[in-house]
This record gives structure tokens, sequence and C-alpha cells, in this order.
């Protein structure tokens, strides 16, 4: 069927979707796909086990950061505006694209799980930027029906200077009944402005992206225990 004619495949190309199938599935349905351009640097990609059922997982990635805004954890980040939001019914998906705003006097480049501090930034990173504001975009595609949660992101402000792409899939675990599990990767495309410096800059970025990547996850698992607790206390209040 040509795309022209079918509203639900010209929505699938519309946000830069394709079709595949994912776990046992039977038919094609819309799935996220990341690919690293030729000219960029790729993060390894890396696994992590998450003790909570998959759709409470894929709920607090959404709700990670508490409102109302600053959240102590990302002192930098003063909202969150959802510019998209549609279901594709026909595969009862949800796409949503989200745009960050962060304060640049704390922050200067966020990915979707890791955030390059300009506190932290070598100072030949921090002359490059002058804004004070920072903006991330992300997209994401809940698949419901086959419990698979895409998300993608990259930094819109500074792009020139860096693109560091982020990519992560949480999904049922394979193996332990009533956990979850995410996988992480990205890439950055470092710009030829930081002349002789962009190795240094790049590693830096790497590093960066790295541990903070570890550290938003680790949050994640805490605002899931945290809401657990506050469940079961409600649960046993007389």
């Amino acid at each position: 069927m040509l795309v022209e004619s079918c509203p639900h495949l010209a929505m699938v190309k519309k946000y830069n979707l394709s079709m595949g199938k994912v776990g046992s599935a039977t038919e094609e349905h819309p799935v996220m796909t990341f690919v690293p351009d030729a000219s960029s640097t790729p993060f390894p990609p890396y696994d992590s086990p998450i003790e909570h059922p998959f759709e409470q997982a894929a709920d607090m990635h959404f709700r990670r950061f508490k409102e109302p805004f600053p959240d102590p954890f990302e002192p930098a980040l003063v909202g969150i505006d959802t510019t998209i939001d549609v279901e594709l019914t026909k595969w009862n998906c949800v796409y949503k694209q989200r745009k960050l705003k962060l304060k640049y006097t704390v922050a200067s480049i966020v990915i979707e799980d890791a955030t390059l501090s300009r506190n932290t930034a070598p100072g030949f990173i921090k002359r490059f930027a002058g804004d004070e504001f920072i903006f991330f975009i992300e997209e994401s595609l809940w698949d419901k029906a086959n419990d698979v949660l895409y998300v993608r992101g990259y930094n819109e402000s500074f792009a020139d200077l860096a693109l560091v792409r982020s990519f992560a899939i949480y999904a049922a675990h394979p193996e332990n009944d009533g956990w979850s599990s995410v996988m992480q990767t990205g890439s950055v495309q470092m710009s030829n402005k930081f002349g002789f410096l962009r190795s240094t800059v790049e590693g830096f970025v790497k590093e960066s992206y790295a541990k903070t990547s570890t550290k938003a996850l680790a949050y994640l698992k805490v605002r899931l225990v945290e809401e657990r607790a506050e469940a079961e206390v409600a649960t046993n209040m007389p």
C-alpha cells in the first residue's frame, strides 16, 4: 500500500519512524531506529536491568524530574514542553516530542540521559557559547502493544559545535518477570571549529556522557523506589 494512500503510514513517515517487528510480533508495526552518521563517533551501547515492571519504568521516564521545577537532581532544568503528542491507534502506539529548556549558567549541552555541565566543562568549551538557555529535543515512541519504549534525542543548541545524539530502548527484561531493562547508546559529531582541540573536546563529551547517563539512570531507579514506598504506605494506612 502506498504511503500517500494510507494515513497511518503517512504518520509513520512524518515522524521519521520505520516499520518492523520486535519480540513475538507477527505483523509489522512502527519502530524507532538509531543509525549514527558516518562522520560521527558512536558511544558503546550498554544494557542495564531495572527491578521494576516495564510499564512503571516507561512511565517514570516521562516523570523522572520532579515538578515544580527545578528538580534538585537537575537544578538547571527550568521547563519541559510537550510539542507533539499523537496516538497511532492502528498499532496502539504513542509518539511524543518534548523540548527541554535549561539555564546555560549551569548546563551547556543536554542529551537524553546525560548532561554536559558548564560548571565542569573545560574553559575552551565555555568560550564557544553565550546563550542564556539551551534546548534539547526528545522524541519517543511508546509501543504499548509490544511493551517497548524508544527514546531518541539531540541537542538543538550548539549543534553546529557538537551534535550529541542519544538513543534508548526500554523493554521487559528477557529473563526476570516483573523487571525491565534499558539499552542506551548514542554518538557525537564534532565541528572543525574546535581546531586542534577537537579530539580533546570529543573525549570530554564521551566521558561526560558515560558518567552522567549512569547517574541519570540511577535517579530513575530511585524515583521508582520512592513511588513504590509511597504506594505501600498509602495501602497500609487505616
